[in-house]
């Protein structure tokens, strides 16, 4: 398995037309590859940043400044609503 031999992998879309699918898409990747929820979250969020060198400037001091979502209930189940949504 590729995870097993160190290789970071991530879930990504073309465009915006099923970005609402995402978290569903990755919850269905982690439960194919046998990975935690909280792997599952990681394949469309930290682990794209690393894949893409986006956190390698950003120390304890330093504040984030990317895009975020906040939800209330567990996206990757199909459960919650978006509280808040911020594009930086």
């Amino acid at each position: 398995m590729l995870i097993e031999a160190g290789v970071q992998l991530g879930l990504a879309l073309q465009g915006d037309s099923r970005l609402h699918g995402l978290a569903r898409e990755a919850r269905w990747a982690a439960k194919q590859a046998g990975l935690s929820d909280k792997e599952a979250l990681a394949l469309v969020s930290s682990n794209i940043e690393q894949i893409l060198g986006l956190n390698s400037a950003v120390n304890a001091s330093q504040a984030y400044t990317g895009d975020f979502v906040l939800w209330d209930g567990n996206p990757l189940r199909g459960e919650g609503s978006v509280v808040v949504a911020v594009r930086e």
